[in-house]
């Protein structure tokens, strides 16, 4: 940097740039020597040359000029701002002088790398008074007595849980030691997967993996190992007719514990260690099936991938763009994005594709629910409904080249791409509200925008007379128990797809999918068509 500039600094900064100011200006201007030499390039004594400056986040370029003027942060970020947008305009454009020049004075870039959050780590400590940071590692720093335990949350109601492994510390005592969540347990010969922990009392120095998770004080945690805490396929009936857990299963109940901010046993917060996978939550009961990671059945404080976090950003910038406060032209409302290699690059693509795909299917059914209004929507009015609410019954040929790949169809055959138009809207629907669908972007339902009621329940719970000759626990129950069970019973139906629909009918499916003229058809997704078409039976 030139002696003569720091000296100089604050004088410029208090006076503030001028937006109109010549290249020739700026190629004399204190701030604009102090950001080339600074953040652009600086000399090298080992070279003997310039070379480009090491990058510096806005923060570090701020504190540096602060320094050197002598002017307070906030100061010198709205000039350090001002220098770096008004240079990256042309002289042409900022002085109106048709004998300018036509590029940026500076060809700056500002870079902003943008990452998830990573994880949350938590203490073992009651909730007020345990520390949570997303700083990684193995103690608290300033009190190494507290270890941090990686923390995940149940994707249904948010409930916290610890990855843990339960061993022997040096000291021969029990504790609890933080994993990550993909570690899994050293394989023994003796070892069967559903009686995971299943020796503990009889072979103490054997590591444990497993879940810790605190017992919360609300009233709505009500788990205390009772057999109805457990979900239903977990229990079996004795001789007795009295509840157990089935044999399979018991190496896998909840073991309540109390343990210290140490990891050590014996005293402290009490909470309850799950061992083996995860496999249900103890705060609303969700139990999970299948083959799925840990990783899956339970979401971190990103839950969201790179794809995921990409489309979203992408989708900000665009919204930005093409709104009336970005002063940006048309032609230069663009947005160019790299990548390493194809497969990448397909893969956002296609995440691209979908989520405007299942943004637009989505902004259809709600926009169709607010014109129906109080009354709602009935299932059979799914697909005719969505088609006026997105605009697709218009005759515009804009319109009709959204969803028509022959947008110049007439008469009989346009009258058959619309009913196929209805009927993929309507499956759609359908299909969007299976459980489990979607981690990262829950349903309308799930999101609380979309309540599905059952017509007639509330008459057939009250009707006594149908329940004379059922079983003593739904024919003393009350109407409003009985069509509580019942909603809860259907709504598992139905998130299954356990359901009878005319859209959900195999022929009806067949023939949306040999069709070639609605654009939303099931053109190259044969695995979502023959998801309902061919059912496993399980």
């Amino acid at each position: 940097m030139r002696p003569s500039v720091r000296p100089a600094l604050g004088s410029v900064i208090d006076a503030g740039l001028s937006p109109s100011i010549s290249d020739a200006s700026l190629r004399n201007h204190p701030l604009a020597i102090w950001v080339e030499t600074r953040l652009g390039v600086v000399w090298s004594d080992v070279d003997q040359r310039w070379v480009r400056a090491r990058p510096l986040t806005v923060t570090e370029a701020v504190a540096a000029l602060s320094e050197d003027s002598d002017r307070a942060t906030d100061v010198c970020r709205s000039a350090l701002r001002n220098l770096l947008l008004i240079s990256a305009l042309p002289e042409a454009e900022r002085t109106g002088s048709a004998q300018a020049n036509v590029r940026s004075f500076f060809a700056f870039k500002l870079h902003q790398f943008i990452s998830g959050a990573g994880h949350a780590f938590s203490t073992l400590e009651v909730q007020g008074r345990r520390t949570v940071t997303v700083e990684g590692q193995q103690f608290l720093p300033g009190d190494p007595e507290k270890r941090l335990y990686p923390t995940h949350f149940c994707r249904d109601c948010g409930h916290e849980y610890h990855p843990v492994r339960f061993a022997l510390d040096d000291k021969g005592l029990r504790v609890f030691f933080a994993r990550d969540i993909d570690d899994a347990a050293p394989i023994r010969p003796d070892d069967d997967d559903e009686d995971a922990g299943d020796d503990e009392d009889n072979a103490d120095d054997r590591e444990i993996f497993g879940f810790l998770t605190p017992h919360a004080s609300d009233a709505a945690f009500t788990f205390d190992d009772r057999e109805e805490d457990y979900p239903e396929t977990w229990i079996e009936f004795d001789a007795a007719g009295n509840p157990r857990l089935k044999r399979h299963y018991r190496g896998a109940r909840a073991r309540s514990v109390m343990v210290s901010p140490t990891g050590k046993v014996g005293s402290g917060t009490r909470a309850w260690f799950l061992p083996g996978k995860f496999r249900f939550c103890l705060r609303c009961g969700a139990a999970q099936g299948g083959a799925a990671r840990d990783r899956n059945r339970l979401a971190s404080l990103s839950a969201e991938g790179r794809s995921s976090a990409t489309t979203v950003l992408v989708g900000s910038a665009l919204r930005w763009m093409h709104g009336s406060n970005s002063g940006l032209s048309p032609f230069t409302r663009k947005l160019l994005g790299f990548t390493d290699n194809r497969q990448d690059a397909a893969l956002q693509s296609g995440h691209f594709n979908d989520f405007l795909f299942v943004s637009l299917i989505r902004a259809g059914f709600l926009g169709a629910l607010e014109i129906a209004g109080a009354k709602g929507l009935r299932s059979e009015e799914l697909g005719s409904s969505q088609q006026k609410a997105l605009g697709f019954d218009r005759p515009s040929p804009e319109l009709r080249a959204e969803w028509l790949l022959e947008p110049e169809l007439r008469g009989f055959n346009l009258q058959e791409a619309e009913s196929t138009l209805r009927q993929v809207l309507s499956y759609r629907v359908w299909f969007d509200q299976r459980r489990g669908w979607r981690y990262t972007n829950p349903n309308l339902e799930q999101l609380g925008l979309v309540e599905v009621d059952y017509l007639g329940l509330d008459d057939l719970s009250a009707d006594q007379t149908l329940f004379a000759d059922a079983p003593p626990v739904l024919r003393d129950a009350s109407p409003q128990v009985r069509a509580a069970v019942y909603r809860e019973l259907l709504d598992h139906l139905r998130k299954w797809m356990a359901i009878r629909s005319q859209v959900l009918d195999a022929t009806v499916i067949e023939q949306c999918w040999r069709s070639r003229t609605a654009a939303f058809a099931f053109h190259g997704d044969s695995g979502l068509m023959r998801s309902l078409a061919e059912p496993d039976g399980s």
